[in-house]
């Protein structure tokens, strides 16, 4: 599995000059945390030259880059010059590292924790060739989540930061292979006022065009979160 981490959004710095991904998480930096608890990574599923970091040029990024890269050896970096449309071109940006376009992509904003023991996206989707996409949910009503809205397990619409449903987002996305991903990505560049937020571009509402062509997509229930995301917004 292909997994790709943005971390080059407005919020990289925080007020106080500290890199977000090292905000203090039960004794640990947020980011390594949340990371090595993911039922992905505990089962071995995915390690750590599975990772690609999309960072932005900053003041003392190399930190940051040393940090990554002795906490996650292997993983690979991509160094933005500015900021991008948002959280969808930032994952492009990181997906031109990979090598095998037949494996799963996912895209992990790494700042909402939660537990999913037996939660394996390679075997959901080796399992079942009509499945195109999941997205780990749980449920709430707050208006800064993305929303799904659902019947029978399967995912009927996306909306970014909208309620539409109580199925919110878990901000992990998986997609079956990279041309699934391109796919997505593509529909919400073709048309941005369908899916834009604030003229900005997010992984949620790109499943709409998944379920638009009739691919399917699910969602998967997590448990234990911990929504540190409402720390930075």
């Amino acid at each position: 599995m292909n997994i790709i981490v943005p971390l080059a959004g407005p919020d990289l710095v925080l007020k106080d000059g500290t890199f977000r991904p090292f905000f203090p998480y039960q004794g640990k930096p947020m980011i390594t945390q949340i990371i090595s608890s993911r039922p992905w990574f505990k089962s071995g599923e995915a390690k750590a030259e599975d990772l690609i970091f999309v960072l932005r040029e900053v003041e003392k990024l190399p930190e940051l880059q040393d940090y990554l890269e002795s906490s996650f050896p292997g993983s690979k970096q991509v160094i933005l010059k500015e900021m991008t449309r948002g959280a969808l071109n930032t994952a492009l940006a990181g997906v031109s590292l990979v090598k095998d376009f037949g494996k799963p992509i996912a895209v992990d904003l790494v700042d909402i924790d939660y537990s999913a023991p037996d939660f394996s996206p390679s075997k959901m989707f080796a399992l079942d060739p009509t499945l195109f996409g999941i997205i780990p949910t749980f449920n709430d009503s707050n208006p800064k989540f993305s929303y799904l809205k659902m019947q029978n397990n399967v995912v009927l619409e996306c909306a970014e930061k909208k309620v539409i449903s109580d199925v919110a987002s878990a901000g992990t996305y998986f997609f079956r292979n990279l041309p699934t991903f391109l796919h997505a990505a593509l529909g919400s560049v073709k048309n941005p006022e369908r899916v834009a937020f604030k003229n900005s571009l997010f992984l949620c509402p790109s499943f709409n065009f998944l379920i638009d062509d009739k691919l399917k997509v699910i969602n998967h229930d997590v448990t234990d979160v911990v929504n540190l995301s409402l720390l930075f917004h």
